[in-house]
């Protein structure tokens, strides 16, 4: 659906603090003779077969219909991942972090001692990687066995702001199309898999992995119900899980809530309602800081907020070149697409983010794109194997097409543009 734009982000918070545990070894809970390969994960079919896996969880990769209703299609395998209580009556709390496309288990691994803190003995933590992501198939990949293409393809596509150029917003929506076509010849169309991957089908997953389960405990699968606690995205999911299956719940928590009729319609007009007021906290805190903690400080906040807008216009006006070898391949443009991204960003987790973001304005002021770049390059990534070449953007954003499939259809660049400008 070319006219959408692809609003990804996904609890910043927790992908923030999952970078900055990557390298941290977790406490021993599982057995040593574990896996960190997901080719050696057993797979569960009519009862789950947990295995030691990442030092410290349970694994299992689920072997799921690609279609509900018609089965002879064929199957998927729906990767798995439980950091256990010790208390050995604990329910399955099954979590989804945000997307469409963010990766549960590549969340939990680094997230779960923290929240086992939270949530007490009385739950096992358990994600997943939904369909289509990470670990996960069905394989969303435009560009199949070719990453080089698909990452240079992506670079330029999801940098695109439309208003920072008289033609951007042409050339972002005729590309859309474009990408569009190419992804249906590659993945779409009545014989391709993408049209199994959407959240009704994700939804049904989760009830067949707590049957499974419960099934595994020795309990009968129709009695089954579903913990859940769902964030951003993770709304709309626990919302259809409840739509379809009314009489399957046991506890759900929705926090961060998302409009589900904005997001099935495929407008995502809703989600930067506040992002203001995220970038007034930003002033209003560098003020309140003072100059020894806010590089960007300044004696009223009017003047922090002239400050900011003036670096912003400057960049929309003029990127900064970079041409640090130590900090970038080849020489690249420090661009007002780059900044406006980590700004909106950053509003996802200000105590962390806010005083890095004030950082890279003032650098700007001075000529200076290194920690811009730097910043944007930041890889949420945790010790957690992934599916080689993973392309979380581009798994998000057919989920999002799929999901919406067709509605809030876009057919004109002019419609586009007055779109982005609602956005924006």
């Amino acid at each position: 659906m070319p006219s959408q734009k692809s609003p990804w982000l996904w609890l910043l918070p927790l992908l923030t603090r999952l970078a900055l545990a990557s390298g941290s070894p977790l406490s021993a809970r599982a057995p040593a003779n574990n896996t960190y390969d997901w080719n050696e994960i057993p797979t569960s079919t009519e009862k789950i077969n947990w295995a030691p896996c990442f030092q410290d969880f349970l694994c299992t990769r689920l072997e799921v219909p690609l279609d509900y209703e018609d089965e002879s299609v064929g199957t998927t395998k729906v990767a798995f991942i439980k950091y256990s209580s010790k208390n050995e009556s604990a329910e399955d709390l099954l979590f989804n972090f945000g997307g469409p496309g963010g990766s549960g288990i590549g969340t939990l691994i680094p997230l779960a001692p923290d929240l086992a803190e939270v949530y007490g003995s009385g739950v096992n933590l358990v994600s997943f990687d939904p369909r289509g992501v990470n670990n996960t198939g069905p394989a969303l990949d435009c560009f199949p066995g070719d990453p080089a293409t698909r990452h240079m393809f992506g670079s330029t596509y999801f940098r695109a702001i439309p208003d920072a150029g008289s033609d951007s917003a042409a050339t972002q929506f005729y590309l859309a199309e474009a990408l569009g076509n190419w992804c249906n010849n590659a993945i779409g169309g009545p014989n391709g898999t993408a049209q199994y991957v959407n959240t009704p089908a994700v939804a049904n997953d989760m009830l067949r992995f707590v049957e499974v389960q419960s099934a595994t405990n020795g309990k009968p699968k129709e009695d089954a119900k579903l913990w859940y606690n769902g964030y951003s995205y993770g709304t709309a999911l626990g919302t259809t899980f409840a739509t379809l299956h009314p009489d399957r719940i046991g506890r759900m928590i929705l926090d961060g809530v998302e409009d589900p009729a904005d997001y099935y319609n495929g407008l995502w007009s809703n989600n930067l309602l506040d992002a203001d007021a995220g970038v007034d906290n930003f002033v209003s805190s560098c003020h309140a800081a003072g100059p020894d903690a806010c590089v960007m400080y300044e004696n009223s906040t009017d003047l922090i907020y002239s400050r900011l807008s003036s670096i912003l216009t400057n960049q929309k006006e003029k990127p900064v070149p970079v041409w640090n070898s130590s900090v970038v391949g080849m020489p690249v443009l420090a661009t007002y697409a780059d900044l406006t991204n980590v700004l909106l960003l950053s509003l996802y987790f200000p105590l962390a983010s806010f005083p890095k973001v004030a950082q890279i304005m003032v650098d700007l002021e001075h000529g200076q794109g290194e920690s811009l770049i730097v910043s944007k390059r930041i890889s949420f990534r945790s010790n957690c194997q992934a599916e080689a070449d993973f392309d979380g953007l581009q798994a998000s954003m057919m989920i999002l097409c799929t999901d919406s499939d067709g509605r809030g259809r876009i057919n004109s660049v002019e419609e586009y543009q007055e779109y982005v400008d609602y956005l924006m």
